[in-house]
């Protein structure tokens, strides 16, 4: 009995293109973080004038931008490996029926007063095959498994990430319009936000 052969490694291409992608998205990230930083401490004194909250509006719309790329990198990574899982799925099924049908007919050559001992033996190789092809088949699975789950956390962060920025915009554009408005230009509004 031929049975179909099950590939060792389950090759899940594109997995280094994904994380070098969120590699470099993490390093604008950090860029970001750190040009943030300094324009804290440039306008220190000044954090509610208009010029301090136009830098960070520019700073927080990058911010979001990267963001943004970074949640549709894990959704691509997301959907490719939840496609994944469910191959190996399938594959675990078809392996799993291999070993019924190999195991059936083992027990059919054994009970059977016909068969020699040779098919018998063939046969016991073939149930060996089987078993050896359904253990790869569900390793196969479990990484699958795995890498889904790793994505599917990695978009929740990144969406997470997305959302809190997305607050911080919202929040900026108000005071930067209190401050466009005011006659000293500064957002009375936030006094104390320019003591975080």
């Amino acid at each position: 009995m031929g049975l179909p052969k099950i590939g060792a490694v389950l090759a899940l291409d594109g997995e280094r293109e994904y994380k070098s992608a969120i590699s470099g998205i993490n390093m604008a990230q950090r860029s970001l973080r750190a040009e943030m930083k300094l324009a804290t401490e440039n306008f220190y004194e000044q954090a509610n004038g208009i010029d301090a909250l136009t830098v960070k509006q520019d700073i927080l719309e990058r911010q979001q931008e990267a963001q943004k790329e970074k949640v549709e990198v894990c959704r691509q990574a997301l959907a490719k490996y939840t496609l994944a899982q469910e191959e190996a799925g399938k594959k675990v099924e078809a392996a799993t029926e291999n070993v019924r049908q190999a195991e059936t007919r083992l027990t059919e050559l054994k009970n059977s007063t016909g068969a020699t001992t040779e098919e018998i033996r063939k046969q016991e190789k073939t149930v060996q095959e089987a078993r050896a092809q359904l253990e790869t088949a569900n390793r196969e699975y479990e990484t699958a498994s795995k890498k889904e789950t790793e994505w599917k956390i990695s978009l929740t962060n990144a969406t997470a990430e997305l959302v809190k920025t997305d607050r911080a915009i919202e929040e900026n554009t108000r005071y930067l319009s209190e401050a466009e408005k005011a006659t000293d230009g500064c957002a009375t509004s936030i006094d104390e936000y320019g003591k975080r």
